[in-house]
C-alpha cells in the first residue's frame, strides 16, 4: 500500500492528476486512472507516469514493466 502512496505523491508533484490507483487480477498488475486531459499535456503526463512508476519500484527493490499480460497463465 505505501507504494501506492509514493507513486501518487509523485505524480501529483508533477502535475499528473490522479483520480484511481487500484490492483488488477494478476500479481503485481495495476490500473492507474488519470483526470482527462488533452493534446501534449496528455502525451507527458504518460512518459511522465512511467518514470514515476519506474523510479518509484526501483525504491522499492521491484521492476515496472508495461505489459498487459507477462506470463500466459496470469490473467489479463
Amino acid at each position: 500500500m505505501y507504494f501506492f502512496i509514493q507513486v501518487n505523491l509523485f505524480l501529483r508533484e508533477a502535475g499528473v492528476g490522479v483520480e484511481t490507483i487500484e490492483c488488477e487480477y494478476s500479481p503485481g498488475q495495476i490500473e492507474l486512472g488519470t483526470e482527462p486531459t488533452e493534446g501534449i499535456k496528455a502525451a507527458d503526463d504518460i512518459i511522465i507516469i512511467k518514470q514515476a512508476l519506474r523510479e518509484t519500484a526501483s525504491k522499492f527493490g521491484f521492476y515496472a514493466t508495461f505489459m498487459p499480460k507477462p506470463l500466459l497463465k496470469w490473467l489479463a
